[in-house]
């Protein structure tokens, strides 16, 4: 392996609710950089969700955020990359999530909007360190721009994979439709993805896929472990990322992330 750029998913591959950073992982991510190789952070959240996970990493390689949407340079707000969905298609996610009555939101660079604040997006905030903008009306009607992301949670994982594979029907050769975790339902435009990201962020350094490692654990980590040359998996990943992995780490509470940069780069 020529390895040159490490690529990290952020919840439940590097972080959790419950432990943060742990100090083993940013000791092996510390070591990482020190041997030249470079770091980046590729989440399905939003830029400046992962902003402080880059700092408490001393991670200065852009971000990969809103799973491969957008790329964009810590230091000097460069945008490497910024791929929304189309307006039509947006509003088409929208209304599907209306006549199934389930809750949605969409993103741009200020945020994430909602209706209004309730149990879920209360539970997404707290999660993700941030709070959503009110628009006071009906979402289909305050959208008018082309978002970066939408995101619909279903009740439970039954319930969201009966919507995934419904919307996977729906928006087929339109958008990008991922399960970032049990209840996530995740619309980006239709070349959006960690794997596309990884590509074009390794040739914005000289490099190609080859010399890349990734390391995730969600749906919508599948691309980027499956088209990098090395991919690994958390023991906690979905079952398609594990099968996509060439190497499979303990779990994201057991320091899994560590262990695999541990064992393949230092």
């Amino acid at each position: 392996m020529d390895i040159k750029l490490l690529v990290c998913d952020l919840d439940d591959t590097l972080i959790s609710e419950e432990s943060g950073v742990t100090k083993r992982a940013i000791k092996a991510i510390t070591q990482v950089k020190e041997k030249g190789i470079k770091v980046a952070i590729a989440t399905g959240r939003m830029h400046f969700s992962a902003f402080p996970f880059a700092k408490i990493m001393d991670i200065i390689e852009p971000i990969i955020s809103y799973n491969g949407a957008l790329i964009k340079n810590i230091e000097s707000d460069e945008v490497i990359l910024h791929l929304p969905v189309k307006y039509d298609y947006a509003i088409e996610v929208l209304q599907m999530a209306k006549d199934n009555d389930k809750f949605v939101q969409y993103y741009s660079d200020k945020g994430y909007y909602v209706t209004q604040h309730c149990k879920q997006s209360d539970l997404y905030g707290k999660r993700t360190g941030t709070r959503a903008n009110e628009t006071g009306v009906e979402l289909i009607k305050s959208l008018d721009f082309e978002p970066t992301k939408l995101l619909m949670i279903g009740k439970d994982g039954e319930e969201s994979e009966t919507l995934y594979n419904l919307a996977a029907k729906k928006f087929k050769g339109r958008l990008n439709i991922t399960r970032s975790s049990d209840t996530y339902i995740e619309f980006n435009h239709i070349d959006a993805s960690k794997g596309n990201a990884c590509d074009i962020l390794a040739k914005y350094y000289g490099y190609d896929l080859n010399n890349v490692m990734s390391i995730g654990n969600g749906g919508n980590d599948v691309d980027m472990i499956k088209r990098a040359g090395f991919g690994v998996a958390v023991m906690n990943a979905v079952p398609e990322a594990r099968e996509a992995a060439d190497y499979i780490c303990a779990s994201q509470e057991d320091d899994g992330a560590a262990e695999a940069i541990e064992k393949f780069l230092l």
